[in-house]
């Protein structure tokens, strides 16, 4: 591929000839090549240069603090690291109450890091009371299924519920209380 005298000036190459030939164009991007070649090697030498006495000023530094300075220092870090693995060790606690009590995963985290933090948790327990509520009523009615008809064929209408002898009544509100309440609210 021929080398173009546009390209030479990219290259920082100022071309004194309008009539230059191929051969005169390459040998001037050949030594243009050799010219930064050696910048960016006399670079690379500066950079290990400062990293080399870089790592040396660390090593002198370190050298120069006295054992007192270095106990304090390790202390510090210690002392970081201690902190660290309790505020680890709270988190984790707190997680577990809250899942032993019924709180999801999730929803415990949440809690525990809002907790340790010192925000506000209100919404966050509000939440879960709501789904557990939600839970809970679920259950119930897997578990009590809507009452049946004074035929115990079909569901209870008010009809039916206006039908009942007093111990089917008095049985009906013991075993379906909101139903039974419901119906009574709608008798009257």
């Amino acid at each position: 591929m021929a080398i173009t005298k546009e390209q030479l000036k990219k290259l920082g190459i100022e071309v004194e000839k309008d009539d230059l030939t191929q051969d005169e164009i390459d040998e001037l991007f050949v030594k243009r090549v050799g010219e930064l070649t050696a910048e960016n090697s006399k670079l690379h030498t500066s950079i290990s240069k400062v990293n080399s006495e870089n790592a040396e000023y660390k090593r002198k530094e370190q050298d120069r603090l006295s054992e007192d300075e270095k106990k304090a220092l390790h202390e510090q870090e210690m002392v970081e690291k201690i902190a660290k693995y309790e505020k680890q060790i709270a988190k984790t606690s707190k997680v577990a109450e809250y899942m032993e009590i019924g709180y999801p995963k999730e929803l415990a985290e949440k809690v525990a890091d809002a907790e340790l933090e010192g925000k506000p948790t209100a919404k966050l327990h509000a939440e879960f009371v709501k789904s557990r509520e939600e839970t809970i009523k679920a259950e119930l009615m897997k578990d009590n299924p809507t009452p049946k008809g004074a035929g115990g064929s079909e569901q209870m209408t008010l009809e039916g519920f206006k039908k009942l002898t007093p111990t089917q009544l008095a049985e009906f509100a013991e075993t379906h209380p909101v139903e039974f309440e419901n119906f009574a609210n709608q008798s009257k």
